[in-house]
C-alpha cells in the first residue's frame, strides 16, 4: 500500500503499521517497509489521534485498493 508521509516528502510502498509513543506525541509509523527500514509517516498529539489515522488507513486499503493514501496533518499541532 503506497502512503505519503504526512511532511509530503516520503512516498513508500508499506506492509506493517504501529504507533509508537514520543515523549508527548505518537507517531503513526512502519515497523518494516519493503526496504527494510522504520520511518516516522505522521505525528499526532494523541494516542486517540493516532489509532483513529491507523483505522483510516486500513479502511482506505480495504476500499480503495491501488490508491495512494495521504497521511492527514494534525489540526492540534499548530
Amino acid at each position: 500500500m503506497w502512503i505519503r508521509s504526512q511532511c509530503g516528502k516520503i512516498l513508500m510502498d508499506c506492509d506493517f503499521f504501529a504507533i509508537e509513543e514520543h515523549v508527548v506525541k505518537y507517531a503513526v509509523i512502519i515497523l518494516s517497509g519493503k526496504s527494510g527500514i522504520s520511518v516516522n509517516l505522521g505525528t499526532y498529539t494523541t494516542k486517540y489521534k493516532a489509532l483513529s489515522v491507523l483505522n483510516d488507513i486500513q479502511e482506505w486499503y480495504e476500499c480503495s485498493y491501488g490508491e495512494t493514501f495521504q497521511m492527514p496533518q494534525d489540526e492540534d499541532d499548530f
